[in-house]
């Protein structure tokens, strides 16, 4: 997406990107001294190369390619603390921490060149992610949890992340379902046209509707979202996380008056198809 003349915004396709949030602490050897714009440089560029050293191993199991093919291909710094107190410039304070968040977006050597090819020969790229990390950064900034995990919820897959106590925010896995299985079903299932699904879907969702046909749809509504989570359980396990609170985000499905709690023990939460920008 151009945003100004010869300035683009790209959107990084999961399966061929990973986009991680996580945070690097440097311990000071002077810290009764306050930092200075040279130490703060060489602290960002410690901790961007630290994260990506420390991601390019998972990075290349995840996209298929040798590690030496793994690029990092945008860094920024969405965070920064002084002995645990949020700053936004680190920059005159004395300190014996210095704690650096850091987000970075990696991809393989083949998927930049493709995306450098779909550009202009000048265009410039500002920023460029894969989205889910990016959505699951900004609820968590919109609501302040900080243990959860996010679903993004497309046409045909559906994408995970864990966010985590620690403050990292990666890929914790994806699978082969997404809205076009989740109406097709209930088509098949209600005899309605697809075009009903989503608004009856909504009803429940939001218990709009008599406590007759709310206990009718529970039995669809769980039999319908049973593939949808054991893939996200399994995510979850492969996270290490502990029946979070799970924050699910799909086009054309409201968010939920209520969490709804699956086999798994997980509580999920339908949230609005658009986070709300942060100040």
């Amino acid at each position: 997406m151009e945003i100004a003349d010869g300035k683009y915004i790209v959107i990084a396709p999961a399966s061929q990107s990973l986009t991680v949030y996580t945070r690097i602490i440097e311990e000071r050897d002077r810290p009764r001294e306050e930092i200075d714009e040279a130490e703060l440089s060489n602290t960002v560029s410690q901790a961007i190369w630290k994260v990506f050293d420390r991601e390019r191993t998972p990075a290349s199991f995840k996209l298929g390619v040798a590690e030496i093919d793994v690029l990092l291909i945008d860094a920024r710094i969405v965070a920064a603390r002084v002995d645990g107190s949020k700053v936004l410039n680190p920059i005159g304070f004395p300190a014996k921490k210095i704690e650096v968040g850091v987000a970075e977006t990696l991809a393989s050597r083949e998927t930049f060149q493709k995306i450098r090819q779909g550009l202009p020969k000048n265009g410039e790229i500002i920023f460029i992610s894969e989205p889910t990390a990016v959505k699951a950064h900004l609820l968590r900034e919109e609501n302040r949890s900080r243990n959860f995990v996010f679903v993004n919820v497309l046409r045909d897959k559906t994408h995970v992340c864990a966010a985590k106590e620690n403050g990292d925010i990666r890929p914790a896995g994806d699978f082969e379902w997404g809205l076009d299985n989740l109406l097709q079903s209930f088509h098949d299932d209600l005899m309605i046209p697809k075009e009903a699904v989503a608004p009856v879907l909504n009803r429940y969702l939001q218990n709009d509707a008599s406590a007759d046909f709310l206990k009718k749809f529970r039995f669809v509504f769980n039999k319908h979202f049973s593939v949808f989570e054991k893939g996200v359980s399994a995510a979850i396990h492969n996270a290490k996380m502990v029946k979070p609170v799970v924050f699910v985000m799909c086009d054309q499905i409201a968010a939920s008056a209520k969490p709804f709690t699956f086999g798994g023990g997980a509580k999920f939460s339908f949230c609005p198809g658009k986070i709300p920008e942060t100040s």
